[in-house]
């Protein structure tokens, strides 16, 4: 038991190491920009991830610069005391996202649409879900992408949005209602 606890403060040792150093490069950043490099290095596929489920081929690289940018332009206006750097890319590429809302949708829409999946079974699946997540309000899609596809802890997304927790989680609990009621009801036959 005892080596337990001592691996498990290890682990949230090294993790809190890994964003303290985080917000180090992005201070030292602020008189040396090339160290912001580094924030690129360490977390850009990870963003790259998220904005390409979230946006699709078509714009994911301009939208992955856009988002970097964004955050080298705001670097001095990061604080420690509130968020990890981590959390806070996150929220800046859920900002710039949402300037892709149509572009968005409109994906969600089409992958509904698309029948080019391996099974019926699949495509059906596919479309059900993008048909529930492009009819998510924004702040719910959010949210829940933030939570399910980011993949960071409902605490991590809050911060990430600059909210408070207890409202993030009730736009999550509200999407996880609504993508649950629209995926256990049994597929619509087509006329």
């Amino acid at each position: 038991m005892k080596d337990r606890s001592s691996a498990e403060a290890r682990t949230r040792s090294s993790a809190s190491d890994f964003f303290s150093y985080d917000a180090l490069i992005l201070e030292r950043s602020l008189t040396a920009p090339q160290e912001f490099i580094e924030i690129y290095d360490r977390h850009a596929p990870q963003i790259y991830r998220y904005a390409l489920i979230r946006l699709g081929d078509e714009l994911v690289d301009e939208a992955v610069v856009r988002i970097f940018l964004k955050a080298f332009r705001r670097r001095s206006s990061f604080s420690s005391r509130s968020r990890t750097v981590r959390t806070w890319l996150y929220g800046i590429a859920s900002g710039v996202i949402s300037s892709y809302r149509r572009q968005e949708t409109r994906r969600y829409r089409a992958m509904a649409q698309d029948s080019s999946m391996h099974s019926a079974d699949d495509a059906c699946m596919v479309r059900r879900i993008a048909k529930t997540l492009g009819a998510l309000p924004q702040k719910q899609r959010d949210a829940y992408l933030l939570v399910t596809w980011a993949p960071l802890s409902l605490t991590e997304a809050a911060q990430a949005l600059e909210i408070p927790t207890a409202r993030l989680q009730t736009r999550f609990n509200q999407a996880c209602r609504r993508m649950a009621a629209e995926l256990t009801v049994a597929p619509r036959e087509a006329p």
